[in-house]
């Protein structure tokens, strides 16, 4: 596999909103579609950026967010990245109702 210095670290810099993410992720996947069996290069490079952005995207959206994001016809294929987010979201939940419950245990200890 190509390893090239480009994808999630590019585009997170530069796309804030879910529908800049959305359209990238729609404008890749139409080139990808596009690209040629002779262009098998660009076609892998096209492929890596894909998988580093919905890695990206999986790791770092909540998960309402991104299944706004993922195509509503391809949910199926995208369910991999899907199953990322649901533990990081399990996760940041219990971090937080531990956050929670530490600070009201100090409250009670200031008391």
């Amino acid at each position: 596999m190509l390893n090239y210095p480009v994808g999630q670290r590019a585009s997170q810099n530069k796309y804030s909103k879910e529908t800049e993410w959305k359209n990238l992720l729609e404008l890749l996947e139409v080139k990808i579609l596009t690209t040629t069996k002779c262009q098998t290069e660009q076609n892998l490079l096209l492929n890596q950026i894909m998988q580093e952005i919905l890695t990206y995207l999986a790791e770092n959206m909540p998960l309402t967010v991104l299944r706004l994001i993922l195509p509503k016809e391809c949910q199926i294929a995208y369910q991999r990245y899907i199953g990322i987010c649901s533990p990081i979201v399990h996760a940041n939940h219990v971090k937080s109702l531990i956050i929670k419950t530490g600070q009201q245990l100090l409250c009670t200890l200031n008391l």
